[in-house]
């Protein structure tokens, strides 16, 4: 995975990790998101869409090893972490977790 001068952007074949600010985004084929920071916390989407998505997400993570950046939370949602639907369910499910930064 190679990064820009910042050291904030990395890239690799139809996948983008970005870090910055304490926001960790990652993203498949420029639309499936499967690593967001959602109050605060680090959530990673383990929902293998595909055999791509799955390399892409092995590569996220040992990247995110590799920055000392810990996932807080791993859930399995189909639709991707960009759904407005799946945001509510992480923000119900782990609304107490939330609260206690």
């Amino acid at each position: 995975m190679k990064s820009n001068k910042a050291k904030t952007k990395f890239k690799a074949s139809n996948l983008e990790l970005q870090v910055e600010n304490g926001q960790v985004v990652a993203v498949s084929y420029d639309w499936w998101k499967f690593v967001d920071t959602i109050g605060g916390k680090v959530f990673f989407n383990s929902y293998v869409y595909s055999a791509s998505t799955r390399m892409h997400q092995h590569k996220v993570k040992s990247k995110l090893q590799e920055l000392g950046i810990k996932i807080d939370f791993e859930v399995e949602f189909r639709e991707g972490l960009q759904s407005p639907e799946v945001q509510s369910k992480i923000k119900n499910l782990f609304k107490h977790e939330l609260e206690s930064k």
